[in-house]
């Protein structure tokens, strides 16, 4: 069954580079922003990673946890790492979830339940559907999903990023005031919300 909006995250135990971590507990209190990427060393992803990096702080500052996945095992993502910090100035100072079984792939629906093998065995092409972006809030429920194709150019994807925090900012004003916070086009991280009247009206 595929995954939607205010379904449960699913909750599973993982190998990631800062140690062994149950997603759930990992969370806690925060909200938490999981993006998956199909392959170790590939450059589009090498250029977000970096990124992610250089702007966890607004993030953090957010009470958002950021956490990465690659399907490969942690020895790979050990050099990748070093070549991220070489290439974009900056390692990655959050963890990412090694899944070389392709585990956690398939358990959020990446990558269907069929398939098997040893994610060495795969290229990047074979793992192309493995490239989402999950928002999960402090309730543990799947808040956004964001599904996009490899062929996307890395600038679409840094806005995207983005993207990410400003929506999330628009589901916590959600959790805060208890109605829903509509987020405008182009609307940026700490921009003014659109209150609906309707649920202003429903709230009263």
């Amino acid at each position: 069954m595929s995954l939607q909006i205010n379904d449960v995250a699913p909750d599973f135990e993982a190998n990631t580079t800062q140690g062994r971590i149950r997603f759930h507990d990992w969370i806690g209190d925060s909200w938490a922003v999981l993006f998956s990427h199909p392959k170790d060393f590939t450059p589009v992803c090498t250029t977000e990673l970096g990124y992610m990096a250089r702007i966890k702080h607004e993030f953090d500052r957010r009470n958002t946890k950021i956490i990465g996945l690659s399907v490969d095992a942690l020895q790979d993502h050990s050099r990748w790492a070093n070549d991220i910090a070489r290439s974009q100035g900056t390692a990655p100072n959050y963890p990412i979830i090694g899944d070389p079984d392709l585990a956690v792939a398939k358990l959020y629906n990446m990558l269907p339940a069929s398939v098997s093998g040893d994610a060495a065995e795969r290229s990047a092409a074979d793992n192309q559907t493995v490239r989402n972006v999950f928002v999960v809030g402090p309730h543990k429920r799947i808040k956004l999903i964001l599904v996009y194709p490899m062929t996307t150019e890395c600038s679409r994807l840094r806005s995207r990023r983005f993207r990410a925090i400003a929506v999330t900012e628009a589901f916590q004003q959600d959790d805060s005031r208890r109605m829903s916070a509509l987020l405008p086009l182009h609307g940026a991280a700490s921009s003014t919300y659109i209150m609906s009247p309707l649920l202003l009206f429903r709230s009263s």
